[in-house]
């Protein structure tokens, strides 16, 4: 028979084993119904080899893929019912996107990661996706960051569970000391418009408008386009009211950062007519609102 490597989030405590658990030279090390009544059993049976067959013990249809989460350690658990998951202050909602979602583990300040937003389960947090992180153990408490539109979102959570076998999914505790602070002056919406860098009045570079606002873009290349503080220009178009603008902004470059897919520039829109900045300003608030002026 084919064995596969049993995961931590498919043996629960005090919960039923969905399927045999064999050891790697296919030896029966439980049978399916016996319960694990504490984590050092728990720990025994990763620590000696746990596999079962290939296709056993998958989810019905509808299963929540929280569900199979694991809350690893009994400190945790006692310590997610002490605190009623009830954060404080204004965590935004669905349906909500990020432009971007950090983790800082508090035993470790230097590791920061990014992650990405999967959703808000009620009553129990926040559900993430960090799939090559695994510092976001169960019971760890982490510090998060997150930016959307003009705001900072700062909060402390803990994890709640953590499954690697559904991609890395981690459940947080919901949000406690919530805090919120705008760091830009006018809003910013996601966007993802063809758009073109002039640099030197001459050479031209095809790119990607992913935010815009008021005061500033961001976009994306393949390769690295402008240098930090470099002045150029931004050809793109938008559509508002049913209508397709086509405009020219003087901007300069303010920050860049390497990704897996090339390069992101954080550019500030320097000059631009007053028409096009009325294109902006109800092209923001058309996206934002999904109304027209």
């Amino acid at each position: 028979m084919a064995l596969i490597k049993v995961s931590v989030g498919e043996v629960r405590i005090n919960k039923p084993v969905r399927f045999p658990i064999y050891s790697s030279s296919g030896k029966l090390l439980l049978n399916e119904g016996h319960r694990i009544e504490s984590e050092r059993q728990l720990e025994r049976l990763f620590a000696e080899g746990a596999f079962r067959e290939d296709g056993a013990g998958r989810p019905a249809p509808g299963t929540m893929a929280a569900d199979l989460l694991l809350l690893s350690t009994a400190e945790h658990r006692a310590h997610a019912e002490s605190h009623a998951l009830s954060g404080t202050g204004s965590f935004p909602r669905l349906p909500q996107v990020f432009e971007g979602f950090q983790l800082t583990v508090d035993d470790a300040p230097h590791l920061a990661m990014t992650v990405a937003f999967v959703g808000i389960l009620e009553g129990k947090g926040l559900l993430v996706s960090a799939p090559d992180c695994d510092a976001l153990a169960p019971g760890v408490a982490v510090h998060g960051r997150l930016l959307f539109g003009r705001d900072v979102c700062a909060f402390r959570t803990r994890v709640a569970a953590r499954s690697v076998e559904l991609g890395g999914l981690v459940l947080l505790d919901s949000p406690q000391n919530v805090r919120r602070h705008p760091v830009r002056r006018h809003r910013r919406v996601q966007a993802a418009i063809p758009a073109r860098v002039i640099r030197n009045d001459s050479e031209s570079f095809e790119a990607k408008a992913v935010d815009i606002s008021l005061e500033g873009v961001g976009l994306t290349s393949d390769t690295l386009l402008l240098e930090a503080g470099e002045h150029f220009r931004l050809a793109l178009r938008l559509t508002t009211e049913g209508k397709s603008h086509s405009l020219l902004l003087n901007c300069v470059a303010r920050n860049i950062r390497a990704n897996s897919n090339g390069f992101v520039f954080g550019a500030e829109i320097r000059a631009a007519a007053v028409e096009a900045r009325a294109v902006l300003r109800n092209f923001v608030f058309e996206t934002a609102t999904g109304t027209t002026f």
